[in-house]
């Protein structure tokens, strides 16, 4: 195992001399910048002239318990944080196709672990909305019910937008004295949004796009990883950006890390030689590392067989989550940061409107964290939980109100 600096003019420049003197097995350790130049710092078994004169005959597979310690490196085979060799994994069905009965246990692995998220919840059924009275007549209507200045402050704090306003206040009005407007809020919201579907895994190319910092590539890379432990490497993560030397670093660190394998396209023609190369025994979980509409346009029309999915967080802005969910058609959404303390209404509202189904999610900023299935009831889990920390606060101040008029009642006799 030797380790040796090299210094190029640019990383992706410099990946491609890694792999072209050294061979596919060699690694990245580090990147570092000099100037307008990079060093690399990389690890490897030596010049690919010199392994062909010590190995004349291909090496056979190892197992876990044969291999040697002192063999070559690959990216997914150390940890860059410990600096240790992974334990190795037996790498199954590495040149198969992918089945349809083997995505469908990829499948249930991920619905399985994702139940435990799910907050068992008492479903109500949402009343059906019918002719809508005027905003007049309904919010002299609403404002009649005991909690109506509660919900509305809620509602003004929380900073719903007048569009989805507009939209609740109707049917919330037609909410009886004796029951509670917060509930008839989650009743109204939740019966508005899509149903949840499932991932289909027996498709090979599945790309995940979205705003800058949603967790695209934390989701791209919980998911290979999920999908690993129950395949080792079937799951390979593409990095896609025009400008590799912003974000191919810190990808390959990640899969390094995690022990996924990850590449790297700048093009749709490099991303299309990977697809052609790796689709039949892989899984393709591409990160766009953009969300302009140039890109986007562009895969959908080199790789028609792909399913897009967009990723959001639980606190997204709506402006541009709106403008990303209306331009295309999306096969599903995926939300992140559903642990997230920050409420927002975008993501009720942008479902409610574009009913892109639901599918995964991720709970935990954890790397290692599993990812979720996302359901109508864990959204509802959600937005309940910020309901019922604000009727509480809302009957708290009355109590305390009415124990100030006592006071001052009895002061005045």
């Amino acid at each position: 195992m030797k380790l040796e600096y090299v210094t190029v003019d640019t990383i992706k420049a410099g990946m491609k001399e890694v792999v072209t003197r050294f061979g596919d097995e060699a690694v990245l350790l580090k990147t570092l910048k000099e100037g307008a130049r990079y060093r690399l710092l990389v690890a490897h078994g030596g010049d690919k002239n010199d392994a062909r004169d010590h190995y004349p005959q291909p090496i056979p597979a190892q197992t876990e318990s044969t291999v040697d310690k002192d063999s070559p490196l690959s990216l997914a085979d150390m940890d860059l944080v410990t600096g240790q060799r992974r334990q190795a994994r037996p790498l199954t069905l590495a040149t198969t196709r992918l089945t349809p009965s083997s995505a469908q246990s990829i499948k249930n692995l991920v619905r399985d672990e994702s139940a435990l998220a799910e907050k068992p919840l008492r479903r109500r059924r949402s009343r059906s909305v019918g002719a809508n009275p005027s905003p007049a007549r309904s919010m002299r209507r609403l404002r009649r019910h005991p909690e109506s200045t509660a919900l509305l402050s809620f509602l003004d704090t929380t900073g719903l937008a007048n569009v989805f306003r507009t939209q609740l206040l109707p049917t919330l009005a037609e909410t009886p004295a004796e029951q509670s407007l917060f509930d008839s809020l989650a009743d109204i919201v939740c019966g508005q949004l899509p149903r949840c579907v499932d991932v289909d895994l027996s498709r090979s190319l599945h790309i995940l796009s979205g705003g800058y910092g949603t967790g695209k590539t934390s989701m791209a890379f919980k998911m290979a990883q999920q999908i690993n432990a129950h395949e080792a490497g079937r799951a390979i993560v593409v990095n896609y950006a025009r400008n590799q030397e912003s974000s191919w670093t810190t990808s390959a660190i990640l899969g390094a890390r995690l022990g996924v394998d990850v590449l790297p396209a700048s093009s749709a023609s490099e991303l299309a030689a990977i697809v052609l190369e790796k689709q039949s025994a892989h899984l393709l979980l591409i990160d766009v590392s953009s969300d302009s509409e140039e890109d986007l346009v562009g895969l959908r029309e080199d790789f028609p067989k792909a399913l897009f999915h967009l990723v959001a967080p639980s606190d997204a802005c709506l402006s541009n989550l709106q403008r990303l969910a209306r331009a295309y058609t999306w096969d599903s959404l995926m939300i992140t940061r559903l642990d997230s303390p920050s409420f927002s209404w975008s993501v009720y509202q942008v479902l409610s409107e574009t009913q892109i189904p639901l599918s995964l999610g991720s709970r935990d900023s954890s790397l290692e964290a599993p990812i979720v299935v996302v359901s109508v009831t864990q959204l509802r889990g959600l937005l309940e939980t910020v309901l019922n920390s604000a009727r509480s606060e809302s009957a708290l101040g009355r109590s305390m109100a009415h124990e100030a008029g006592l006071s001052r009642v009895m002061k005045s006799h």
